[in-house]
């Protein structure tokens, strides 16, 4: 497990829903032919942009076992985020993801009764890595909690199985010093960046790939981005990163008439041709008007064109 390190993207995958509202299964070996044509081989499964705190934990459960399923030998790695308002339901699906296999694991910290102290998020996230000590564990960082380099720097014995933080914060003065504290600790953890918009600065501050809802359906464009940086063409990523940006300029501007980003982004995704239904209650879906205006204003910017490999 010492060497288990993700690259490059992560999709994280949204949930199909049918016309009353539960989870569709069928569509999975779809999403998957459909990400690995775009060329992103890695998946989030079960966070924030599935809808996972709206999930039963069956759902939860059944999600997991498919993407795990249908994944095998098409995607590199399966991430299941497992984290759950309480400890005990946490922990009983970080037992089954290792049971059907899945690559690695996430968990959000509690998100009603909040931790108060690092020592306290030390101390909950090692009773979920205890459960299966061989289990890539990565912490889901959504601010603001606390300093995600102290954390990393308590958890270094407390917590073995910690791969590593998706570090969704727009902070890189505090993302800077996660990568020191990696690199002061041989580079024990793996970075993942969580901010779309901001990609470039991720990958110059130090992080090895990135977790995001865009991915999804704009792999073609973030992958050109990767591959220009690389290859040390910070112009030619840099114009990728412009674009992506308009992209969910677009996206914040729906997602502030509609009340929620996944709704909008789930949208976005329906247009390109993977129809993942409506969001779960309490989230509301893009109503037939807003739908055609988003079309055509991606339309205008060039989404169409620059989703394409």
């Amino acid at each position: 497990m010492d060497e288990f390190r993700i690259r490059g993207l992560v999709a994280a995958t949204f949930t199909a829903f049918d016309a009353r509202g539960e989870i569709v299964l069928d569509i999975i070996p779809k999403y998957v032919q459909f990400l690995t044509d775009s060329g992103v081989k890695n998946v989030f499964v079960n966070g924030t942009t599935g809808e996972g705190p709206s999930l039963t934990l069956d759902e939860r459960k059944r999600l997991a076992e498919k993407w795990v399923k249908v994944g095998k030998d098409k995607l590199s790695r399966v991430i299941i985020h497992i984290g759950c308002a309480n400890l005990k339901d946490t922990q009983t699906l970080m037992k089954h993801a290792t049971e059907i296999g899945a690559d690695a694991v996430a968990t959000v910290p509690p998100f009603f009764f909040r931790t108060t102290s690092i020592d306290s998020l030390v101390e909950y996230v090692r009773r979920i890595g205890e459960v299966s000590p061989d289990m890539p564990l990565y912490y889901y960082h959504i601010p603001p909690v606390m300093s995600m380099s102290e954390f990393l720097t308590r958890a270094r014995t407390s917590i073995p199985s910690l791969k590593g933080i998706k570090f969704s914060s727009t902070d890189l003065y505090e993302a800077g010093l996660c990568v020191e504290t990696c690199d002061a600790q041989d580079r024990k953890y793996n970075m993942l960046f969580g901010c779309d918009e901001q990609l470039i600065a991720g990958l110059a501050v130090g992080f090895d790939g990135a977790v995001g809802s865009t991915y999804n359906f704009l792999g073609p464009l973030y992958l050109r981005m990767l591959d220009a940086w690389s290859s040390g063409d910070t112009m030619a990523a840099s114009r990728e990163q412009s674009r992506s940006r308009q992209v969910i300029n677009t996206l914040f501007k729906y997602a502030q008439a509609t009340g929620n980003l996944v709704s909008v982004m789930k949208c976005v995704m329906n247009l390109t041709g993977l129809d993942c239904g409506s969001p779960r209650c309490p989230i509301t879906a893009v109503d037939t008007e807003q739908k055609q205006q988003l079309k055509e204003e991606l339309e205008t910017i060039g989404f169409f064109q620059w989703n394409k490999k």
